[in-house]
């Protein structure tokens, strides 16, 4: 069994800034314990022998299978998309500019 891992307080914040996430002092605690958890499981994962498993990308089985095929039904078409949009223009839906705050 592996050691158990823990996070600071630091390296909480650290992870929300990545993925910029604002959070309180009770969100960054709970999230300590949460992540050194799942950490913790991928680690005992890491222990077992995997030498004869065999390498997979997905599960389902399911080959050469496009968006269109799975849906098998119709969809709206651009110009019917877009008569309830506020704004468009080019056949685009305009929303308002946004930014990131660093």
């Amino acid at each position: 069994m592996s050691k158990t891992i823990s996070l600071n307080h630091k390296q909480v914040e650290h992870i929300a800034q990545l993925v910029q996430l604002e959070l309180s002092q009770a969100e960054i605690e709970k999230y300590a314990k949460e992540l050194a958890t799942t950490l913790d499981y991928i680690q005992n994962l890491k222990e077992l022998n995997t030498a004869k498993v065999a390498a997979t990308s997905q599960t389902t089985g399911i080959k050469n299978q496009f968006l269109s095929e799975a849906l098998n039904e119709k969809t709206l078409s651009q110009d019917k998309a877009l008569q309830g949009a506020p704004k468009h223009k080019n056949g685009y839906f305009q929303i308002k500019g946004f930014a990131y705050n660093k």
